[in-house]
């Protein structure tokens, strides 16, 4: 293996990770959102529905 290689495989890995991370973070959104929607104020509501289908809001969202 080269520094090519390496470098390629570290680039794969770096955007497997960020992909699971956003995946993981727009789920939480949704659990949040259909676990505590009734003690929701209606921003964070509105916020995190849209983020439902806003994928890149919702993996924020989701961590907070």
């Amino acid at each position: 293996m080269d520094a090519k290689d390496i470098g390629a495989w570290a680039v794969i890995i770096t955007i497997a990770v960020a992909v699971v991370a956003a995946a993981c973070g727009w789920i939480m959104n949704i659990v949040t959102l259909l676990s505590g929607g009734d003690t929701m104020m209606t921003r964070e509501l509105v916020m995190r529905v849209g983020g439902i289908f806003i994928a890149p809001v919702g993996a924020v969202l989701g961590y907070f």
